[in-house]
């Protein structure tokens, strides 16, 4: 279907095209099958989307950076091995506009290992590794993790926007520093070098953070 036929469909609240295709209207929030018995919205405010999951992605995101949504609640297959899967689990426990360590997540899964009597605990540069490769940026939230000594550690999106999407949350990152020479594509922890900066003082309050 084109997108004017889908226009038409939801115009008309065309049943017959339920399950084809969902929309969402950008001004408003909602997602929505064509047979949805709503107003019928200005077409430049539409988004067409292929699946119910692909949607409700969508309206969540939307609510996060509207502020409105702190967490996501979405039905996330991430292909990985047994280990990443545990690292990216751990990443979704860290509380919206807060943040924890490599080695935050390393002792985590640790006690989740010692309590089912399994081997090899897991060290911070795993962790960072498998953080590299989460393919659910945001959604699994490695822009939450931050590197020890006050240093602001990379993010495969690039540390401008890592440091936005923990604005946008109102983490306190006052006394974290962003090293100048960081690889934005690289998640392990850079050695500090002379030239380093900080990240400037925000005003108003953050909620903080778990683990600096």
């Amino acid at each position: 279907m084109t997108d004017e036929e889908k226009y038409r469909a939801i115009a008309a609240c065309d049943a017959a095209c339920d399950g084809l295709f969902y929309y969402g209207v950008v001004t408003t929030g909602i997602y929505c099958r064509p047979s949805c018995p709503s107003r019928t919205p200005k077409r430049e405010n539409l988004r067409f989307f292929a699946s119910r999951e692909e949607a409700e992605a969508a309206g969540q995101l939307a609510e996060y950076f509207s502020g409105s949504r702190r967490e996501f609640h979405l039905p996330l297959r991430p292909r990985g091995s047994g280990f990443q899967q545990r690292v990216w689990q751990a990443l979704q426990q860290i509380p919206y506009g807060q943040y924890a360590t490599c080695g935050d997540i390393a002792d985590r899964i640790n006690e989740a290992i010692h309590a089912q009597r399994a081997a090899r605990p897991v060290t911070p540069r795993g962790v960072r590794y498998a953080v590299g490769d989460n393919p659910v940026v945001l959604i699994v939230p490695c822009h939450r993790l931050v590197g020890v000594q006050g240093k602001v550690i990379g993010y495969n999106a690039g540390v401008d926007r890592k440091m936005a999407l923990l604005e946008l949350e109102r983490a306190d990152m006052s006394c974290y520093c962003i090293p100048r020479r960081i690889r934005d594509n690289d998640p392990v922890e850079p050695t500090p070098q002379p030239g380093d900066y900080c990240v400037p003082r925000r005003t108003g309050s953050g909620e903080g953070g778990t683990g600096a």
